[in-house]
């Protein structure tokens, strides 16, 4: 059973997608892929992609 979500991120410029994972020693949900221009977000926890986004006045939704 794979444990990965793909996410969708929208804003008013760009659509982007980042993929989830558990991380093997925190038990965190963190980015294990993203698109080119959010490839920042690698390593991130999900909360902190969502609070982030939310700053930013972003949209992001589970497409999975």
């Amino acid at each position: 059973m794979s444990t990965e979500k793909l996410y969708q991120i929208k804003s008013s410029y760009f659509t982007a997608g980042i993929v989830t994972d558990i991380h093997p020693k925190s038990e965190d949900i963190r980015v294990k892929i993203a698109a080119p221009i959010v490839k920042y977000m690698i390593g991130w926890t999900l909360e902190e992609v969502q609070q982030y986004c939310k700053r930013k006045g972003w949209w992001i939704n589970n497409d999975s």
